[in-house]
């Protein structure tokens, strides 16, 4: 906005112990605050951010132990919720899945978290309680069992924020060698007939998947449309058993070496996200390796805000814009820029996203080297965009995601 704001950020821990800390937001920038500098080592937090105005609010982390290192950002949830749904999940070799329970209020709650599964094995219910305005985690591979795909639900006495957590060494090679890292996402209250995603390619270093929830107790008839950066629109139809957990490797159903966004229609509510693997090697220097996933969007939109983004040396920030729509559109895209010396400017910039397909902006052409960006994004008729972020940086090296706070013009 172009005012000021005062934020406050509360920060719920385990174990107790919760703090709470303020920030000021100077008009049309970008912040980045440093938990670990405010709260100290060796906690797990949940975090809730509120402010005097509006404002978008992202949570980038970043990891190294037990000989894998990544990191991943996820945009905030803008409320609670006593239902959160997850179509992705997987307790295989190489995988460690985590429910991550969020509970801001003055009562416990008491979670039901039901497995659902890939393999025709029935539903599996857990039980965990969380104490008021605290934080808890759900280890997935233990309820679960070994050896699964598997979607969850997650229902709450009390309204929570539910996140799902994968660290991951991949069991399938790409480009010779297995990438490792960590991905997350936030759950969706419900299911819905239609899924969006700016975000997905089949080159050769990438592999793309869509995992599908039918948390419905009946059969759910889906089209998957690919639009890809040139050609015509690419329609795969699918039938999902009831109350079941499906896999489809994207690589296989559109060929290789395509940029493509996807969208995902079905005549039950049904829950969808995009888990993608990648080995990226920038220049001459080792790969880059990790993955990255996110649920769809239920809505495409007339504007788009991203908290996080990055040119510094050893990251690639990109914006994916998808045009669901028969007609070309123009988007604008507004840059609010931290320079190293924490000067603060705005860039703007226009661009024309074809009908029915998807285009990629490389944000560390249009902003140049070296700093901090946020992004809002406009068009006239309604678009899907995500932005996909790429390092290697000190000892971390991986990729995140994240879909945009969508809104009104």
């Amino acid at each position: 906005t172009a005012r000021q704001q005062a934020c406050r950020i509360e920060y719920m821990i385990n174990g107790g112990g919760n703090r709470e800390q303020d920030v000021v937001l100077a008009p049309n920038s970008r912040t980045t605050v440093d938990v670990n500098l405010f709260l100290g080592p060796g906690l797990d937090v949940s975090a809730r951010v509120t402010g005097s105005g509006h404002f978008v609010a992202e949570r980038s982390m970043y990891f190294a132990a037990g000989g894998l290192d990544g990191g991943e950002q996820v945009l905030g949830r803008a409320g609670t919720s006593t239902r959160f749904l997850f179509a992705e999940g997987t307790t295989r070799s190489g995988f460690q899945t985590w429910l991550a329970l969020q509970n801001p209020g003055d009562a416990e709650a008491n979670v039901l978290v039901t497995y659902v599964y890939a393999d025709g094995t029935p539903p599996v219910p857990q039980n965990v309680v969380v104490p008021a305005k605290s934080r808890l985690t759900v280890d997935v591979n233990s309820g679960a069992g070994a050896e699964k795909d598997v979607s969850m639900a997650v229902n709450s006495t009390r309204r929570i924020v539910a996140e799902r957590v994968m660290y991951f060494t991949c069991p399938t090679p790409i480009l010779g060698s297995r990438p490792s890292g960590v991905h997350n996402c936030s759950g969706a209250d419900e299911g819905a007939t239609s899924w969006y995603f700016a975000e997905g390619t089949t080159r050769g270093n990438f592999q793309q998947w869509l995992c599908l929830m039918n948390p419905t107790g009946r059969e759910a008839e889906v089209t998957v449309r690919y639009m890809k950066a040139s050609g015509p629109a690419v329609d795969v139809r699918k039938t999902l058993e009831a109350d079941s957990r499906t896999t489809i490797d994207v690589n296989a159903e559109v060929g290789p070496d395509q940029d493509v966004s996807v969208l995902v229609t079905s005549d039950e509510p049904i829950v969808a996200e995009r888990p993608m693997y990648f080995q990226l090697q920038p220049g001459a220097g080792a790969l880059w390796k990790g993955g990255h996933n996110s649920t769809g969007a239920v809505y495409s939109a007339y504007r788009w805000e991203f908290a996080e983004g990055c040119t510094r040396e050893g990251f690639i920030t990109y914006l994916c814009i998808a045009n669901p729509g028969a007609a070309g559109q123009k988007v604008t895209i507004d840059y609010f820029v931290t320079g190293p010396d924490g000067r603060r400017e705005k860039k703007s910039s226009e661009l024309t996203v074809a009908a029915n397909s998807r285009r990629t902006v490389v944000v560390n052409d249009e902003v140049g080297a070296g700093v901090d960006v946020s992004a809002t994004l406009t068009c006239a008729a309604p678009i899907v965009v995500e932005r996909p972020m790429y390092f290697s940086f000190d000892r971390y090296t991986d990729g995140g995601v994240s879909l945009g706070l969508p809104g009104a013009p």
